[in-house]
């Protein structure tokens, strides 16, 4: 049976009442209007009328896209308004179709428009970025599906970065004539997919995921030497994964939450030849840990033995040590989405070898589900090529929205 039916079946089967039908596309009633802006009252029933001819389109971004279109809705007036109101939505102050030409939120504004329409729409999600990120509770799984292909980290490209600390001798001297640039464009791919799920854990529930990351380097402005990738990492694990949502302790309304708790399995290498090869193999022990709006990810790591003769990287742990740590702030404004990054490693040497790494990212909504976002990187280890060689490099680019 089609999916549509053999839930219609399951739902039967369980007694659950199935949605009625949407009503037929009529006309949907104009809003009761005041008697101070009868004048306006033509053009809010023409507004309202026409949301109804949007209601039977399937995607959500068509449907949202001719809702405004009847409505007149316009992102920079919402916008303008909304900082001219110092952050306090003007909805409050309208009804009907005018309340939701206020609302600069596609996903709140969308579930009005619905509701006006004659639909029967989910709420948006409520779901903190942590649980929609691994599927933690049931409103995230519900939305996502049993096996869909998610974000694992962050999937960005960096049109342009300069680094003025360009380790250029290990590349250059295994490709005689090659000049490198300072300027590269780098970019990471990062997809997770879950492969078994509810698997019981001392009274807990944990779901095993398969992880793949990559991260490129690339001389795009270097044209006069045919543009190389110098260099390219590639990162497959697999992470089991218990969700937690225990409180650890209350800091104002909201609670310290322990999240999940991850082990699993890491590769980590370059392909490459020597004397460019690098690798390495780690076990993985993640703890992640949510006061909303923040977020902190602890990762830690051992890293397996190899044999001497198999090693391209025997002092790796000396510099990037044996974890790190990740934080995130999510806020929103006006419609606006932004987000506040940080990842910080030292090698936990306290002599003269102590190292320590640091990495700054700022993103915020920009053109559909592309975020613009700056990134700067400072210490060791941004790729295995330099995993021992010290990196100072900024750049600016966009990334996937993954929230």
């Amino acid at each position: 049976l089609k999916l549509e039916d053999r839930l219609k079946c399951y739902d039967g089967i369980a007694e659950r009442r199935q949605k009625a039908p949407a009503p037929s596309p009529s006309p949907v009633s104009a809003p009761v209007t005041k008697p101070d802006a009868q004048s306006a009252a033509p053009a809010a029933a023409e507004a309202a009328g026409g949301l109804a001819k949007c209601k039977d389109s399937f995607y959500s971004a068509d449907r949202l896209r001719c809702y405004d279109e009847a409505a007149n809705y316009s992102w920079w007036r919402c916008l303008t308004d909304c900082v001219w109101e110092t952050g306090e939505s003007p909805a409050k102050k309208a009804d009907g179709v005018d309340a939701c030409r206020t609302i600069c939120d596609d996903s709140e504004r969308l579930y009005e428009y619905d509701r006006m329409a004659g639909l029967d729409p989910k709420p948006p999600s409520k779901s903190s970025y942590l649980s929609k990120a691994w599927l933690l509770d049931d409103e995230s799984r519900e939305r996502a599906g049993r096996w869909a292909i998610r974000a694992h980290r962050e999937n960005y490209f960096l049109l342009y970065t300069y680094n003025g600390n360009l380790d250029k001798a290990p590349y250059e001297s295994v490709n005689p004539g090659t000049q490198l640039q300072d300027a590269e464009t780098k970019f990471q791919v990062s997809l997770k997919m879950k492969l078994l799920e509810d698997i019981p854990v001392f009274g807990k529930k944990a779901d095993v995921w398969a992880a793949y990351t990559q991260l490129s380097q690339w001389q795009f402005w270097n044209w006069s030497n045919s543009a190389p990738f110098r260099e390219t990492n590639y990162e497959p694990e697999f992470l089991f994964n218990t969700r937690m949502g225990d409180d650890l302790v209350r800091l104002g309304r909201d609670p310290l939450k322990l999240q999940f708790i991850q082990v699993g399995l890491n590769h980590q290498s370059n392909g490459q030849s020597e004397p460019l090869s690098r690798s390495w193999n780690r076990i993985m022990a993640n703890f992640g840990f949510e006061w909303e709006p923040f977020d902190v990810v602890l990762k830690t790591w051992y890293r397996l033995p190899e044999s001497a003769e198999n090693d391209d990287n025997p002092d790796i742990d000396s510099y990037l040590g044996y974890g790190e740590l990740w934080a995130g702030y999510h806020g929103k404004t006006c419609g606006i989405d932004y987000h506040f990054g940080l990842m910080f490693r030292n090698n936990l040497r306290f002599d003269d070898d102590n190292r320590s790494t640091l990495q700054l990212g700022f993103d915020f909504t920009c053109i559909g589900p592309l975020n613009c976002y700056i990134q700067y990187f400072t210490g060791y280890g941004e790729t295995l090529v330099d995993y021992n060689h010290y990196t100072n490099r900024i750049g600016v680019g966009v990334m996937i929205k993954d929230w």
